[in-house]
């Protein structure tokens, strides 16, 4: 008998091992953020990026120190030479070695330029670093809040699909005692399919905010996860009023702004570049050679050093039109940023007055919720005792789920909204 079970057993564990999940985590904000913050990889991208960037600026002040250089040669000869009408070919080798250093004394204004180019290309990725950071914590923020809300919507439409089946009862109940119509029952038999169709689809959005977290989370074994979170992340106090100063001290710390001001001063150290090959440059040279047949060559010796200048004359007007062309440049990233100067703030004006509107529409979501609470429950007992019409129930009873639904969509949007503040600011959440 035993025999003939354990194959059974064995197939009903492979199919329970294939449609249940491997695994459920649960996660609070703070794991969250510590897990983003440890395996995000756009977060790693951006540091790379900055790294690179302060290298390349030591590497450019490489322009204020010398340069040495050695070379060592090796020549195999071979020479003909005509004696009394007769060739004479001789075979040799000859070694050099030797060393030489030069020091640029003016380059035309070039290395300082050069460097403040650098330094403006640093600003400009570190201040992309910040949008970047502000960028993942609202996206970490969003695809929390939606899998939060979104389990809570789960919860929701259970306890809404086991009232429409208590009503569903109540109103057979009523109509088999004749004290109900038969339309009556056929709507609370599709409030029931709604009801059914409705956890399906909250379930299944679920399903999705639980993929998309785990994405960004950069979580292992991401097909056999079923992630959970279970607290609301912090939540951030908005200021009471905001003025027209205070929309500018925002925008002048916003990274958007300094990126615009980065991006003016690389174009005035791109124009002092352009402009510095009209100057002459000056070099300082000296070298020191030995050659000969034999290795270590000893034989001759020769130094020497002197001082270079070069003085540009005519470069064909490709020196003239880089400089042209470096002003119109510095133009464009003047009226770029007074530009965006007011498109920053613009976005700071929108932002904080969603979220300010944000928090006003809970405060009133709740309010009504509560109260279509008391009338749901005072109708639902006038109802039992034949002292209302199943017309005016059924209204009260429809409201009061809209409440609930509306208030669970008001605080998913309140931390949404809080987010985009954040964003615009380019604040993070870690």
């Amino acid at each position: 008998m035993k025999k003939n079970l354990t194959p059974i057993y064995i197939l009903v564990l492979f199919n329970m091992a294939i449609l249940s999940p491997a695994f459920s985590r649960s996660l609070s904000w703070s794991d969250c953020v510590k897990q983003l913050v440890a395996n995000n990889p756009e977060l790693e991208i951006l540091q790379h990026k900055l790294a690179a960037a302060e290298y390349l600026l030591k590497g450019t002040y490489s322009g204020f120190y010398p340069k040495v250089a050695s070379n060592f040669t090796y020549y195999y000869k071979q020479s003909d030479s005509n004696i009394n009408s007769k060739t004479i070919t001789t075979y040799g080798k000859e070694y050099d070695i030797g060393i030489s250093l030069s020091q640029n004394l003016f380059a035309g204004f070039q290395d300082q330029a050069k460097i403040k180019q650098v330094e403006a290309k640093i600003l400009k990725l570190q201040e992309e670093v910040r949008i970047g950071r502000a960028q993942i914590s609202y996206d970490l923020k969003s695809a929390y809040a939606e899998l939060l809300f979104a389990q809570k919507a789960v919860t929701l439409q259970k306890e809404i699909l086991v009232r429409r089946e208590n009503n569903l009862r109540l109103v057979e109940l009523r109509f088999e005692n004749g004290r109900e119509n038969k339309g009556s029952v056929l709507l609370s038999k599709a409030y029931l399919q709604q009801a059914r169709y409705d956890k399906l689809q909250a379930h299944n959005n679920m399903e999705v905010a639980q993929s998309k977290l785990i994405k960004l989370l950069a979580l292992d074994n991401n097909d056999h996860l079923e992630l959970i979170v279970n607290d609301e992340p912090p939540r951030v106090a908005i200021p009471s009023n905001l003025q027209s100063q205070t929309y500018q001290a925002l925008m002048r710390n916003s990274p958007n702004y300094k990126q615009l001001v980065a991006a003016e001063q690389q174009s005035a150290a791109d124009l002092k570049l352009a402009k510095a090959n009209f100057f002459p440059t000056l070099n300082l040279t000296t070298t020191f050679n030995k050659n000969g047949e034999r290795w270590f060559p000893s034989d001759n010796r020769q130094w020497q050093a002197g001082i270079v200048l070069s003085i540009p004359l005519f470069s064909g007007g490709n020196d003239y039109y880089s400089v042209k062309n470096s002003v119109e440049n510095s133009i464009i990233a003047a009226l770029a940023r007074q530009n965006g100067e007011r498109e920053i703030v613009n976005k700071l004006k929108t932002a904080y007055t969603a979220f300010k509107e944000a928090i006003e529409k809970l405060l009133v979501d709740e309010s009504f919720l509560q109260a279509s609470m008391v009338r749901e429950e005072i109708a639902r007992n006038k109802y039992n005792n034949g002292l209302t019409s199943f017309d005016d129930w059924d209204t009260i009873e429809n409201e009061l789920i809209t409440r609930e639904n509306g208030v669970l969509e008001s605080k998913k949007n309140r931390v949404f909204m809080e987010a985009n503040w954040e964003l615009a600011q380019g604040k993070e959440a870690f």
